[in-house]
């Protein structure tokens, strides 16, 4: 969804964003809870890995790489 159509409203309700906002903002977590992402995009262009491996996308995740760059360190990527 491109525009004025790609608003947060049309996924959740205001209730929804506020619990999840919420969530994150009393304890003082969202840049404890961002880290393991930040981590994660750093870790991908590490070394390459030779075994063996399999993986999941599911569709509403944050980061989703596209497979070419998986292969590049996973070679014998299986799914």
């Amino acid at each position: 969804m491109v525009g004025l159509r790609a608003r947060p409203t049309n996924a959740f309700t205001l209730d929804e964003m506020l619990d999840n906002i919420m969530l994150y903002w009393l304890p003082n977590a969202a840049a404890s809870s961002a880290r393991l992402y930040w981590h994660s995009l750093a870790q991908f262009a590490a070394q390459r890995v030779s075994a063996p491996m399999g993986a999941s996308l599911f569709p509403k995740e944050i980061f989703r790489p596209a497979r070419r760059w998986v292969e590049r360190r996973f070679p014998s990527l299986f799914y």
